[in-house]
């Protein structure tokens, strides 16, 4: 056992073993326990008196004595003591007593002998005998005494005896507890102890650890302790602390003693087979549970526990005892508080008492939520409670009913606990550790017995409704389905009947509650669908939540607002009705959680004294939690206590908060510790506040840290507090720091009194609330008029917001009617959506929605506030009224009336009361319908219409089975087009339930949507109308379809029918809205199994594989006939009629054989002609839904439909051929033809289907006539319009591609590839020349054609010079003017003689000033990295020397080209090579796939340079070469006439400039062809006439470069007259090695003297002149020229003449 070590625990010494380390006993203590020394012995004996005692030999007493000698001595001690000091210890006190009882003590505990037992047995005996009377009177056992103290001081003397076993390890020890305990039990002390605990009882009720006790009885006048020690009575520490009285905490003493005691007997007993074992009577167990709950000192608890154990004998009923007594202490707390309140008087639905005040209300909770912890933990014995003690569970129920806040949580989880299975009765539970016994697991079921028989029908049916129904709290709902599903599934089935039937009552009421309702549906729907129920009563179920439905759809189709909410629902969002009349209570009081909010941001005004601060809140919140903050806490004065104060009243200013003290109420009070930064308030049930008033009580003062001198507010000098003014300028500086007020009343005050400001700390306070309505109570008849007035006013705001919402309807209704007469195109107006731009809404749905969606709300949300109040406050007259009522009646009662004969002679008087009794019930009656909501709201009545049809579809899908005819036409006529989506979806479910496996059903609903459809279809002439309309019929044909699979056939038989007259109406809107619709379920009911067919099966066609054939021709369905419904054309007489193949189903003997052999003979004949005849027109149905323009969604069902048909092998082949008569169609079709394209590249992708295609179809010729007559006609478009379609060229690219995938096969391609190559190349060709015309598709065509091209003209050498002759036969077809198109031909026989090496596509430039030249060179180029493909990038390196000159408007070095240079691997590059060969051979050699880095810098600015120059490029490999093998294709151009060609479109170019690409290619081909042999003795034919075209171009580009200024530089970096005279000294130099004959026949072709002259004239230009390069090679020329002819050279030496003539 543990001692009390702690500094005011008031405890008698414990024993060694249970003694802390840290707690010395007493030093004369030995370490045998208990035994005390003879120095300490003889003091005590002084102090007894006890001193004149002589014993025997006394004085031979030494130290050297024997045993022996020391045991006679100590029993002669023991004698003496015994015979002449126990009748003293009946006239001294208890500190008196003492030390006789140490002697005593000592000389008791050295006992060894049989002897000395029965000694000290006598002894105690005696001990008891004198000191102690247990069958004295139990009235003041309490009391303290002299006798008192000393029979305290006697039973601590037995309590150490007790303990000796646990001191030493003697046996002598064992005897002699078992000897005490032995005496104690034989004199009956448990019978004195019983009533002692019970009197100490009350004590420790009112004990406060803080203050102590206030009862006067245990005042007593302290004594003088003496000096010596009292160990092992009290401990030194003890008597250290109490140094006056060591019996000042007497009934302490006595209680642990006492409890010490009780709890060493029932050890010993236990263990001791000598004695008997203590018998405690229930009275104990009860006595010590009150010990255990109110008991508040730390070391009596451990007593009393141990105790308590001790009697339990185990863990499992000491919980059981302890959990009873707190439950019934608690619960009788409850009720005496319901019962003070008046909540358990008769109960009666009508008179409901709600005004508790918040203590009592606090006071119940905190005792409800520790009986609900008890609960939580151990169900068990919270249900043996309510088993035990009848009438409980009623109380709780009436209190759920009388009381709604605060404790439905905590009543609802009681009651939860009490009907719930014992936790070890679920299966896989082990949260309980009590074993759960047979009895144990039906006292839930007798708690249900007890709900549903003892409880009045009344309570059970109001408990239901509030709390299932009226609740506007989720969490009651959802706690209260739950209490209603454990008593449903845990009663026996006639007591579920009588369960269901209290629901079933409130069921009429439903549309009072509306959304508020789902949980009560929802367990209503559970008990009816698994009741034992009849037959009849099924029926009647059925019947009655179908007429609530009718009820309600009838309301809402005569609501006033039903058409315009119908009409509006269709253009936005109706988060709610913004438009009634009256607003609902239900609908209009949303659930509002708990947020947090700081004090600042919902306070309308404050107030302040020196220590309280008091706030007007904006509105009434409920408050359920206070967070306070404090910050710079000065250690000088520090909060200690705080109290929350509240009103629930309004005033209209906030300085009646100090003046009206009455109207505040203590909320809770707070203690806070020293230093404390941060306070938590939780309230115990929410407080409803509409004014705050926070006190503080109480202060930690440190008079040390006070300062001796302040700072001056004004002039910040020091200043001596004492007298606390500043001598420099005279401020107090006891004034407030923000506000400067002055408080001459306290000088130094916690709070300023004005602006509430302190120097002590900083407070930020947070309240967790949601804002609630509150109205003052009424309690005079001053109150109620206020409250009239009051509601008067509101009722004008409300009346005036109710004015203005019919406005709002009106210009509601008005745009929706100029919304259903405007015109798209006349009412649309910009709306900013996004950064990405605006969206155009129609201006009358915008002007709608703010209407609605806005303004329509905020009123609406006005009115509805102002109502709430309205309501609130009648409820408060009415309560008052009733009030009143009653009291006069009472008043009557009670008062001075006339005896019963007066009063039966007087009739009248009797009637009068019960009449007024009669009107008291009306007003409350009144009040409990004010409290629900009106029936004729709208939003209630949909929700209503939604449980219904959840109800409904939920009992459907059982066995009952609901009349469906009024039930579908109900639906159709009533919920199907109206109300939100949610509930049509829900009816279109409800359809779907009811018609499943019904024939009879479903026809009705299907000959009910037809009809509507097809009325829809007539009368609707625009496609939204009709999909408005007739949307929700389809959309139930949809999901019945796929609902039921047995009366598909009825179900698909409509949908052809709806789709064939949507078909034959031919409107397009009709099309759109319900053929769409009607595809899109036909296609749903297409399903083809994807399972991959075995080896077995995997060659074999369907009908292989079933083993099924046709039977006859009837077999072939008749869809008319089938639309009929004809019998003999049915799926099932289809079905019928086939049979297997198998020859096991065959007879062994069929007469009619032979006659049925050749009758399938000409069956297949005809069969194969009706396949031939049946195949698909390019002109159907089918082709014009493909490609309609108007529905995407129609082109991707109609695709689809396909390409499963397509799955079944033998229709592939037939569709495949259809689809590729539609190929002509996609150019016009465009970006419509997308689903078509996508469908017939996946059918075609398999080899087998490309090759029947190429043999049967040729397909890919009809392609490429389909190509070239779509790039004709949009050539025809680019030569006619200017404008294009962005998707102009969509049908081309795909057609192209589809052709790409039939040459991606190498055999097809092989076939192909001479075919298609003229075809693709004059594509290219004229897709080049595209301008206008010229969209992203178009580039693609043209990439795509490219890439074909390159895959036809790749092979061997054959097929290259034959591609190369169809390059020179397409020049041929394009007109001699057309300078672009043949640029490509020329380029690409260019690239095939001599591929180019090393080509790149493109790459990036860096381009970068010179370091060193920063401040020299301006500007900066920003771009980089730029691509080569930029403009002014190439193709030479001056370009980009221009470039930079232009960006950094360096405008002096433009025109210089030898102002700058540029680097590029720190080597400087001329500005004549090209850039890609300077990328090429410069720097990616040395720096691969990174970025070129062109560094430029002005010339010779910092000196001359050191880097490296190149000006050639040209490598010496192409000259080591052999021209003969290098250039070898160029030997095909003679034989196709390519040369001439060459020459002739060389002739027709006049403008150089203009036609500057066509020259540059001409003239490279020029050079390749020249390299050959062949090619230049076929140009020096002269009926080629070469020289003379050569000799015009040579003029012309002369001319061209004379008329722009500049070289007109060759690919090769030459210019192009250069290169022209180039090419005619090859020609010249081979016609050379003529015979004279043909040389001169040559020189006669070579141009006449007038060419000659010309070209003389253009030696003199300035141009020429100014380019060396160009006059070296014309003087190289003329004289070819010249030479041969005499009239040429007369002309040559004519023009030289004047420069001959030296003399002058």
């Amino acid at each position: 056992m543990e001692a009390a070590d702690n500094a005011g625990e008031f405890e008698v010494p414990p024993q060694a073993d249970e003694l802390p380390e840290e707690v010395s006993v007493a030093a004369e203590v030995n370490s045998d326990g208990g035994q005390i020394s003879a120095h300490s012995s003889t003091e005590a004996m002084q102090s007894a008196g006890l001193s004149s005692i002589k014993t025997p030999q006394s004085d031979a007493i030494v130290p050297e004595c024997d045993s022996l000698q020391r045991k006679t001595l100590r029993a002669a001690v023991r004698k003496e003591i015994m015979e002449q000091g126990l009748n003293r210890l009946t006239t001294c006190n208890g500190v008196t007593a003492v030390p006789f009882l140490q002697v005593l003590l000592l000389l008791l505990s050295d006992l060894d002998s049989p002897d000395d037992y029965v000694t000290l047995e006598v002894c105690l005996q005696e001990l008891l005998g004198k000191t102690i009377n247990f069958k004295q009177n139990w009235s003041d056992l309490t009391e303290r005494s002299d006798k008192a103290e000393v029979e305290l001081a006697v039973l601590r003397l037995f309590s150490v005896l007790m303990s000796r076993s646990h001191q030493s390890e003697r046996p002598a020890d064992s005897k002699v507890n078992v000897c005490a305990a032995s005496v104690l039990i034989k004199t009956d002390c448990l019978d004195f102890f019983l009533p002692l605990l019970k009197q100490l009882l009350s004590f420790w009720k009112t004990y406060n650890p803080d203050g102590g006790t206030t009862d006067s009885h245990l005042l007593f006048t302290p004594q003088t302790v003496p000096k010596y020690d009292m160990s092992p009575f009290f401990l030194r520490q003890y008597v250290r602390e109490h140094p006056t009285d060591v019996f000042e905490v007497f009934p302490q003493l006595q209680s642990e003693m006492v409890l010490r005691l009780i709890n060493q007997m029932k050890k010993i007993s236990d263990g001791s087979p000598e004695l008997s074992s203590l018998k405690f009577t229930e009275e104990w167990t009860w006595v010590l549970s009150d010990y255990m709950g109110v008991c508040e000192a730390a070391f009596i608890k451990r007593q009393v526990r141990k105790l308590l154990s001790n009697i339990c004998g185990s863990k499992e009923n000491y919980r059981r005892v302890r959990d009873i007594n707190t439950i019934t202490t608690r619960m009788s707390l409850v009720k005496e508080a319901a019962v003070a309140c008046g909540l358990t008087n008769n109960f009666d639905i009508t008179a409901r008492t709600t005004a508790i005040p918040y203590t009592t209300l606090t006071s119940m909770v905190e005792n409800l939520k520790v009986v609900q912890d008890i609960a939580s933990s151990r169900c068990l014995n919270w249900q043996k409670y309510c088993v035990k003690s009848g009438g409980n569970v009623e109380l709780l129920l009436l209190l759920c009913v009388q009381l709604n806040q605060g404790l439905p949580d905590a009543l609802l989880a009681l009651l939860h606990s009490a009907v719930t299975k014992p936790a070890a009765e679920k299966s896989g539970s082990a949260s309980s550790s009590l074993p759960v016994n047979d009895d144990d697991v039906v006292l839930h079921k007798q708690v249900i017995q007890e709900i549903l028989t003892g409880v009045s029908p009344s309570l059970l049916s109001e408990f239901l409704r509030i709390n299932l129904l009226q609740s506007n709290q989720t969490a009651v709902r959802d706690k209260t389905h739950a209490i209603v599903l454990s008593l449903f599934n845990e009663a026996e089935s006639s007591k579920k009947i009588v369960l269901l039937n209290h629901v079933w009552s409130l069921w009429p009421q439903l549309p009072l509650y509306g959304k508020k309702a789902f949980m009560f549906v929802d367990i209503l729907g559970y008990m009816i669908i698994n009741a034992d129920l009849p037959e009849s009563a099924k029926t009647d179920f059925v019947r009655g939540i179908t007429n609530l439905l009718i009820f309600c759809n009838k309301q809402l189709r005569e609501h006033q607002n039903t058409n315009i909410y119908n009409m509006l629902q269709e253009l936005v969002d109706l988060e709610g009705y913004y438009l009634e009349r009256e607003p609902c209570m239900t609908c209009n009081d949303p659930e509002i959680p708990y947020n947090s909010y700081k004090l600042n941001n919902i306070k309308v005004d404050n107030k302040f004294t020196t220590t309280t601060h008091m706030i007007k809140l904006t509105s009434g919140h409920m408050i359920s939690k206070i967070q306070v903050r404090l910050t710079d806490i000065k250690k000088s004065k520090m909060v200690k206590s705080m109290n929350i104060n509240y009103s629930s009243r309004t005033v209209q200013s906030a300085v009646e908060l100090k003046n009206r003290v009455g109207i505040w109420q203590l909320a809770k009070k707070v203690n806070l510790s020293a230093n404390q930064s941060e306070v938590k308030i939780d309230f115990t049930v929410p407080i409803t506040a509409c004014n705050l008033m926070i006190e503080y009580t109480e202060f930690y003062e440190n008079n040390q840290a006070v300062q001796e001198s302040l700072p001056c507010p004004r002039c910040s000098a020091s200043v001596p507090t004492n007298p606390g003014i500043c001598v420099n300028c005279g401020e107090n500086v006891f004034q407030c720091h923000k506000c400067r007020s002055i408080n001459y009343d306290e000088r130094d005050p916690f709070l300023c009194n004005s602006c509430g400001f302190c120097k002590y700390a900083k407070f930020d306070i947070v309240l967790v609330a949601r804002p609630c309505s509150a109205v003052d109570p009424i309690e005079t008849e001053e109150d109620r008029a206020k409250t009239l007035n009051s509601v008067n006013t509101m009722l004008e705001k409300a009346d005036k917001t109710y004015s203005e919402m019919q406005s709002i309807r009106c210009t509601l209704e008005r745009l929706i009617m100029q919304l259903s007469a405007s015109k798209a195109d006349s009412v649309t107006t910009s709306v900013t959506a996004s950064a990405a731009g605006s969206v155009h809404i129609n201006k009358f749905i915008q002007q709608v929605a703010q209407k609605y969606c806005d303004e329509a709300k905020k009123h609406f949300d006005e009115l509805s506030k102002s109502m709430q109040k309205v309501i609130m406050c009648r409820r408060e007259l009415l309560e008052f009224d009733s009030k009143q009522a009653l009291e006069t009646l009472e008043h009557r009662g009670l008062g001075d009336t006339p005896s019963s004969a007066s009063v039966s002679g007087r009739p009248f008087f009797a009637d009068q009361v019960k009449a007024e009794e009669e009107e008291s019930k009306k007003t409350l009656e009144k009040l409990r319908l004010s409290q629900q909501s009106s029936s004729s709201c709208y939003g209630c009545l949909t929700v209503t219409v939604y449980h219904c049809i959840s109800l409904i579809r939920a009992l459907s899908t059982q066995s009952f089975a609901p009349d469906a005819s009024p039930l579908i036409k109900e639906l159709v006529l009533s919920n199907l087009n109206s109300g939100p989506m949610m509930l049509r979806h829900d009816a279109m479910q409800l359809l779907c339930s009811l018609t499943q496996d019904k024939y009879e059903a479903n026809k009705l609903l299907y000959d009910m949507l037809y009809h509507r459809i097809c009325e829809a279809m007539e009368f609707c002439t625009s496609a939204a109308s009709l999909a408005m309309n007739i949307r929700s019929e389809l959309a139930v044909v949809s999901l019945s379809v796929h609902a039921d699979p047995n009366l598909w056939e009825e179900r698909m038989r409509v949908v052809i029918k709806l789709y064939s007259q949507a078909l034959l109406t031919g409107k397009s809107h009709v099309i759109e809205a319900v053929a769409l619709s009607c595809l899109g379920i036909i296609k749903s009911q297409i399903v083809i199994d994807s399972k991959p067919l075995s080896s077995k099966h995997r060659d074999k066609t369907l009908q292989e594989i079933a083993g099924l054939e046709i039977a006859d021709n009837h077999s072939l369905l008749n869809v008319g006939l089938w639309l009929s419904s004809n019998q003999w054309h049915s799926f099932s007489e289809w079905r019928n009629l086939t049979k297997s193949l198998s020859l096991k189903s065959k007879s062994k003997y069929d007469k009619n054989a032979l006659q049925r052999k050749y009758f399938k003979i000409w069956k297949t004949n005809i069969r194969n002609r009706q396949a031939a005849m049946t195949e698909l027109d390019e002109h159907s149905w089918l082709a014009s839904v493909l490609f309609n323009p108007a529905s995407q969604t129609s082109r991707e069902m109609c695709a689809d439909i396909v390409g499963r048909m397509s799955e079944v092998p033998h229709r592939k082949l037939l569709l495949v051929s259809f689809l590729s008569k539609l190929l002509a169609k996609v150019p016009s079709a465009g970006t419509h033809a997308s689903n078509f394209i996508t469908l017939y590249t996946k059918l075609v992708s398999e080899p087998e289907i490309k090759y029947y295609l190429i043999i049967k179809c040729n397909i890919l010729m009809k392609i490429a006539e389909i190509i070239s007559k779509e790039i004709a006609d949009l050539c025809v478009l680019e030569e006619t319009t200017l404008g294009s379609d962005l998707s102009q060229g969509w049908g081309l690219q795909a057609l192209v591609s589809i052709v790409k995938s039939f040459l991606e096969d190498e055999k097809i391609r092989q076939r192909y590839k001479t075919k298609l190559v003229g075809t693709v190349l004059d594509g290219y060709l004229s897709l080049r020349k595209l301008v206008v015309q010229r969209t992203k598709m178009i580039e693609s065509t043209q990439e795509l054609l490219l890439g074909l091209l390159e895959q036809l003209t790749t092979g061997t050498e054959a097929e290259t010079k034959e591609f190369m002759s169809v390059c020179i036969q397409t020049v041929g077809k394009y007109n001699p003017t057309d300078l672009r198109s043949p640029v490509f031909i020329f380029e690409r026989l260019c690239s095939t003689i001599r591929p180019e090496e090393n080509a790149v596509s493109d790459f990036l430039i860096i381009l970068d000033k010179d370091p060193q030249q920063e401040e020299f060179l301006q500007g900066r180029m920003s771009g980089n990295p730029y691509l080569s493909k930029e403009p002014g990038l190439g193709p030479l390196m001056r370009d980009v020397k221009n470039k930079i000159c232009t960006d950094c408007e360096l405008v002096a070095l433009l025109d210089d080209d030898s102002g700058m240079e540029l680097l590029v691997n720190n080597k400087i590059i001329s500005l004549d090579l090209p850039v890609v060969d300077v990328y090429l051979k410069v720097w990616q050699p040395a720096r691969d796939n990174e970025p070129m880095r062109i560094v430029y810098r002005m010339r010779g600015l910092l000196g001359d340079a050191t880097e490296d120059m190149i000006n050639s490029l040209q490598s010496n490999d192409v000259e080591e070469e052999d021209a003969e093998k290098v250039y070898s294709m160029a030997s095909v151009m003679p034989q196709c006439g390519g040369l001439q060609v060459m020459l002739t479109r060389l002739d027709y170019i006049h403008n150089y400039y203009r036609g500057k690409q066509l020259v540059q290619v001409l003239l490279k081909l020029f050079d390749y062809c020249l390299k050959l042999n062949v090619n230049r003795k076929e140009m020096i034919k002269p009926e080629i006439d070469t020289i003379s075209v050569m000799l015009r171009a040579l003029n012309r580009a002369l001319r061209a470069e004379q008329q722009v200024g500049q070289t007109v530089t060759a690919p090769a970096g030459q210019s192009n007259t250069e290169k022209v005279v180039q090419l005619m000294e090859i020609v010249l130099s081979e016609a050379s090695h003529l015979p004279p004959h043909d040389y001169t026949e040559f020189t006669k072709r070579c141009g006449d003297s007038n060419q000659l002259m010309l070209l003389l004239e253009r030696i003199d230009s300035p141009f020429v002149r100014s380019n060396p390069a160009v006059l070296e090679a014309l003087m190289r020329l003329i004289p070819f020229l010249a030479c041969g002819e005499e009239d040429k050279m007369a002309t040559l030496v004519n023009h030289f003449k004047p420069f001959l003539n030296f003399l002058e």
